[in-house]
């Protein structure tokens, strides 16, 4: 797992910075994340939350697509809105909201907040939604993507 998280170098290096402002401008944790060659998720980046509940590292990771909302955005299945969110599909309690990272080759990563589903009601999906698919812009952006 770790020489594959360090094969993704460059990737992080260009999301630390939205990492970093997704965590300041939300109070919760935020990941970065790659799809594995047997369906999986990879956590190799992370900017914790400042909420003193909250999504603790998980970067190395690994856990299957299926009903994630990471998982959704590795297989395309977004909404107009260029976001998708999921609650205890992978935890209990716990809200994930995901949007793409894109390269000229298509998504190559995801962005995610992850925090406590009691605090994420749809009004700060919403906004946060919005923070997560700016900064996924960005990031596709310096890897040239759309």
């Amino acid at each position: 797992i770790g020489a594959k998280a360090l094969s993704h170098d460059s990737l992080v290096t260009f999301a630390q910075p939205s990492l970093a402002e997704l965590a300041r401008a939300t109070g919760e944790s935020s990941y970065l994340c790659v799809g594995t060659p047997d369906q999986g998720v990879l956590y190799i980046a992370q900017a914790e939350g400042s909420y003193t509940i909250r999504h603790v590292s998980w970067v190395g990771h690994r856990f299957p697509q299926d009903g994630s909302a990471v998982g959704r955005v590795l297989r395309g299945t977004l909404p107009p809105e260029g976001f998708t969110a999921a609650t205890s599909t992978v935890e209990p309690e716990v809200m994930a909201i995901a949007a793409p990272v894109h390269a000229a080759t298509g998504i190559v990563a995801v962005l995610s907040v992850v925090g406590p589903a009691y605090r994420l009601d749809q009004a700060r999906v919403e906004e946060l939604g919005s923070l997560l698919t700016a900064e996924a812009e960005r990031v596709s952006t310096l890897l040239g993507g759309p």
